[in-house]
């Protein structure tokens, strides 16, 4: 008996956790998100100031993204924030798709965190 209300408890702990990380990784998508949609390719320069304020609030949450995110996603996504960058520097009217494609990205991240029994075991 002692056992299965030890694993009945560890599943809940882990269901907890999981529900509490995907709540931290919503909020940090959505304030990335927020500074996402100050660009255009109207203004290079507050494009450039959106999407620095954007990358400052991802590499800010850095140490906790590299806990509970595969590295692969982190690197994917870094990559994605530079093409950005680099596509608002360009001047080539490219940053809005750039843009969404890093909020694709976060999107694609934050759906696959999202709780479920295969997340929590």
């Amino acid at each position: 008996m002692k056992k299965e209300l030890f694993a009945l408890l560890l599943l809940v702990l882990l269901l907890a956790v999981s529900a509490v990380n995907y709540y931290i990784l919503r909020g940090i998508v959505g304030d990335i998100y927020s500074e996402l949609d100050g660009v255009t390719n109207a203004d290079p320069e507050l494009a450039e100031n959106a999407a620095l304020r954007a990358k400052a609030v991802w590499d800010a949450n850095s140490p906790y993204l590299h806990i509970v995110l595969h590295h692969d996603r982190i690197e994917s996504t870094t990559d994605d924030f530079y093409a950005l960058l680099s596509a608002i520097r360009a001047g080539d009217g490219t940053a809005v798709e750039a843009s969404e494609r890093v909020k694709e990205r976060l999107k694609s991240i934050s759906d696959l965190e999202k709780i479920s029994l295969g997340s929590v075991l």
